[in-house]
């Protein structure tokens, strides 16, 4: 915070979020086989279905964040953003560590869920 008590720019630590996003659906590239391995019923996604939706979802994170810095004001990007990195991105980091201590081995997506995710979200 600033000495007037308001937030400092935090552009950057949205980028660096958006970032961590794509780099998180980039490690969960193989996440199909280990839901087959780990899950029943089975998932219904293959492997394709799933790499597409990856893209997609990186794509959406980093795109929306590119827009909202764009073309909203400094509080109105984080009004539209901190809802989907806080709810939702936050939301499923922490189902990857719950996942790794669950299943006692790697869970694909908890390492940017650990080290990236989690921290820059809260």
């Amino acid at each position: 915070m600033t000495s007037d008590g308001r937030f400092g720019d935090l552009r950057p630590v949205l980028w660096l979020l958006a970032i961590s996003f794509a780099l998180h659906e980039a490690e969960e590239w193989n996440i199909v086989a280990w839901q087959r391995a780990n899950f029943t019923p089975l998932p219904e996604f293959d492997e394709f279905g799933a790499r597409v939706l990856l893209v997609l979802f990186a794509l959406l994170g980093v795109g929306f964040t590119a827009l909202s810095l764009t073309l909203l004001s400094p509080r109105g990007a984080l009004f539209a953003l901190l809802p989907l990195f806080v709810a939702i991105v936050l939301g499923n980091a922490l189902t990857h560590v719950v996942w790794l201590f669950a299943f006692g081995s790697y869970a694909p997506g908890v390492v940017t869920s650990a080290a990236l995710l989690a921290p820059l979200s809260t």
